[in-house]
């Protein structure tokens, strides 16, 4: 199942203009998670720099990602049916280079250094630090704002 946290008009343009705002795929199975995220970035969702939507397993995950420009990916490790991971290795599969940040509890699992390896641009443990989320989130989308707008110049 699958929940828009904004319910802020539909962007279906994958071409859109960069003032518009930050698309977030957040993907964990737990609705209290998607509950917290929206809470905690409320204020950036209502100043329109941010449009998040909950995606609870993997093939509505990628059924956001064929749909909506998304400029970043947050995920859990574990899902019920298939891993954060398995998210991970399909969208670095794809040309789209979008920033994924993978999220678990379950740090014993693999190094920070073995996800970087395997794609993931930010490894956080949970429950994360929300400001350290949020200033991890505001670095990896200035600069895929900053990549964009440089291709779009040339």
């Amino acid at each position: 199942m699958s929940k828009e946290l904004n319910f802020s008009e539909s962007i279906k343009d994958k071409n859109r203009p960069a003032m518009c705002k930050n698309t977030i795929l957040l993907v964990d199975e737990d609705p209290k998670v998607g509950a917290a995220f929206q809470e905690f970035f409320q204020d950036f969702i209502t100043d329109g720099k941010y449009r998040m939507i909950q995606a609870t397993t993997l093939s509505d995950a990628l059924k956001h990602l064929k749909e909506n420009r998304i400029d970043l990916i947050i995920t859990d490790l574990r899902l019920s049916q298939y891993s954060g991971l398995s998210l991970l290795i399909r969208v670095r599969a794809t040309p789209n280079k979008v920033p994924v940040i993978v999220m678990s509890a379950y740090t014993d699992f693999m190094s920070v250094e073995d996800w970087k390896l395997l794609g993931a641009t930010e490894f956080i443990s949970k429950p994360p630090d929300l400001n350290l989320l949020q200033e991890v989130i505001s670095k990896l989308l200035t600069n895929s704002n900053d990549k964009m707008q440089s291709q779009h110049d040339q």
